[in-house]
């Protein structure tokens, strides 16, 4: 078996740990959707069940990668500019459904169904605590990396 010659071994177990974060926040998702549209009967548009139950445990799952530093690879040189440019893309979605919302245009209810435009604001601000959480982890392994430095 081949392993990804990107990540050291440590960095390995941690990529797997959050994947299996994920997986169990996927289930939970799931569970938990089933449990409010068929169990309560509250209506949610699709998009807006689709957009919870995949961005929620990406989210869980990015967040556990980048505080293990399992995010990057070792060698990784792309990865802030991709990042920078993900939360950009949620910042742009987030902003235009605020708009639409204030506008008029979209509503979070409509006929007592829960609609798209949760759906797009959940996304954007997933997109955005990602691309957060990675830029502070960063500063924080900059600012650790100094304090070593200077010792």
């Amino acid at each position: 078996m081949k392993i990804d010659s990107n990540f050291d071994e440590k960095q390995l177990l941690d990529r797997g740990k959050a994947f299996q974060i994920g997986f169990i926040t996927a289930i939970i998702m799931s569970v938990l959707f089933y449990f409010l549209q068929d169990g309560i009967g509250i209506e949610i548009a699709a998009f807006t069940s689709f957009a919870f139950s995949l961005w929620i445990p990406v989210t869980v799952c990015s967040i556990a990668l980048i505080i293990k530093d399992a995010y990057d690879g070792v060698n990784s040189t792309t990865g802030r500019f991709v990042i920078t440019v993900f939360g950009a893309g949620g910042s742009y979605i987030l902003i235009s459904s605020i708009i639409f919302l204030a506008t008029g245009r979209e509503t979070l209810l409509d006929g007592g169904v829960v609609t798209e435009s949760i759906g797009n604001i959940i996304n954007g601000i997933c997109m955005i605590t990602i691309c957060a959480v990675y830029w502070v982890k960063q500063h924080l392994n900059k600012r650790k990396f100094i304090d070593e430095s200077s010792l």
